[in-house]
């Protein structure tokens, strides 16, 4: 007979124990209830805001008695870029038309400065040029030669750009163009 009273007690010990699980598990089931609900009552909604990145630049120089001065580029973008220059010199007569056969204009060029020719041609300036930036000074002065045959020196800056950052090319410098500066 001690044996039918045992199990009950042990059964009723269960109950007890099983009910104080079902309490918990409702407990817990309500607390992440109720968070899961004022979250999602009180949360607005996210928007997500992407700006591509822009990347151009421009040409800054000033003219003053036949005599390009100053010559800088500035990043007009929104993002860092790499800036490159190309100048192409041509002495051109009153219909436009390249004259041949001229000496070849004074430049001068500042003393200490980032830029570096490649050997395609290009300058290359060695630092990333944050937006709306410039450059250091790429010529200081570009001056024609006398000429007595009516032609006069045209000079074009010819600039690009890339981004900078996020583009596994574009994080090595000047060297993203391709082409190591100086080399060949």
């Amino acid at each position: 007979m001690r044996s039918d009273k045992r199990r009950i007690k042990l059964t009723k010990r269960n109950v007890k124990k099983i009910t104080l699980i079902i309490c918990l598990v409702l407990v817990i089931g309500l607390a992440i209830g109720g968070t899961i609900a004022y979250l999602t009552a009180t949360s607005g909604n996210v928007t997500n805001k992407f700006t591509p990145g822009v990347v151009t630049c421009a040409v800054d120089e000033k003219f003053e008695n036949n005599v390009k001065s100053d010559v800088m580029i500035q990043n007009t973008g929104n993002v860092p870029a790499y800036i490159r220059a190309t100048l192409v010199v041509n002495y051109v007569n009153a219909d436009g038309q390249v004259c041949a056969q001229h000496s070849a204009p004074a430049i001068t060029m500042p003393e200490s400065n980032k830029w570096t020719q490649g050997s395609d041609g290009f300058w290359y300036y060695a630092d990333p040029v944050d937006p709306q930036a410039y450059t250091e000074i790429l010529i200081k002065t570009i001056a024609p030669e006398a000429q007595t045959d009516g032609c006069t020196l045209q000079v074009n800056i010819i600039a690009s750009a890339i981004q900078a950052e996020g583009t596994g090319a574009a994080a090595n410098g000047p060297d993203a163009w391709g082409i190591v500066p100086g080399g060949n």
